[in-house]
C-alpha cells in the first residue's frame, strides 16, 4: 500500500516524500474507512473525523493533506467543466488555523501542582481568626497539601473534583479517615477541574486500533518521523 505524505515546515518550505506502508494485509485496504486522523495546526493529534466531515473541511479550505492513500480515490466534486474530480483518500490531516486542543476531563492527567495553582496556594478549609470571623489561609510552600475530600479508605480517588490544597493542621484534623464535615471543616468552594490555559500542555489520547487504516498509517508516519 502506498501513501504519499507532504509534509510543511514553515509557509517557505515544503518537503514531499513517499512513504511505503507494507504491513498492511491486503484485506484490510478494501476494509471501509471509518474515520481520518485529524491535527491541529501545532501537529498534535485532535481527534478522528468521520471522512465526510474532513471533505466539508477541505472543501472549506480548512485542512492540509498530510498522508493519502493513493490506491483509493475519492470524488471530491464537481467542476464548472461538469466533469468530476477525484482525489487520493485523506488518512491523516492537519488543519490549517486551528492551534488549540479540545480538553476532555478525563484527558487531563492528575497533578498535584495543577492542584496547588487552581487553589492559589490556599487552604481550601475556612480558618477563623481570635474574633471568629473566617478567613482565607495561605499556605505556605512547605505546609501545603494534598487533602481528599472522600478518604482514600472509604473509597475516595486521586481526582481533581475530590482533591484540594490544605494547610498541614488542617490535614491532620482529619486523621486521614474524617470526612471535613466530620473533623468540624467547611469547604470553601467545592473543588473543580482546573482551566486549561492558553500556551499550556493538553494531552488528547490516540487509542490505536489496528486495522484502522488512518490509524495505521499515522502510527507508520510517527515511525517514520522517530526514526
Amino acid at each position: 500500500m502506498e501513501f504519499s505524505i507532504l509534509l510543511s515546515a514553515g509557509e517557505t518550505h515544503v518537503m514531499e516524500a513517499r512513504y511505503f506502508y507494507s504491513n498492511i494485509a491486503l484485506g484490510r485496504i478494501a476494509m471501509m474507512q471509518s474515520a481520518v486522523v485529524v491535527l491541529n495546526g501545532s501537529g498534535q493529534y485532535w481527534g478522528d473525523r468521520s471522512l465526510k466531515d474532513v471533505m466539508r473541511l477541505q472543501a472549506n479550505k480548512k485542512i492540509t493533506t498530510l498522508i493519502a492513500d493513493e490506491t483509493r480515490e475519492i470524488r471530491a466534486g464537481i467542476g464548472r467543466d461538469g466533469n468530476a474530480h477525484r482525489m487520493p483518500t485523506p488518512l491523516v490531516v492537519m488543519l490549517r488555523t486551528f492551534f488549540g486542543c479540545t480538553v476532555e476531563i478525563g484527558d487531563l492527567r492528575f497533578d498535584p501542582d495543577l492542584i496547588y495553582e487552581r487553589d492559589q496556594n490556599n487552604c481550601q478549609y475556612w480558618h477563623r481568626d481570635n474574633m471568629g470571623r473566617r478567613f482565607v489561609y495561605k499556605c505556605p510552600p512547605d505546609e501545603r497539601t494534598i487533602d481528599h475530600i472522600v478518604p482514600k479508605c472509604r473509597g475516595g480517588e486521586d481526582t481533581y473534583e475530590n482533591c484540594v490544597c490544605a494547610c498541614v493542621e488542617c490535614n491532620i484534623r482529619r486523621k486521614g479517615r474524617l470526612t471535613p464535615k466530620e473533623a468540624g471543616l467547611k469547604l470553601i468552594k467545592p473543588p473543580r477541574p482546573p482551566k486549561h490555559r492558553p500556551g499550556g500542555w493538553a494531552y488528547v489520547k490516540f487509542e490505536h486500533k489496528p486495522g484502522n487504516v488512518a490509524h495505521e498509517a499515522y502510527v507508520g508516519f510517527l515511525r517514520s518521523l522517530a526514526s
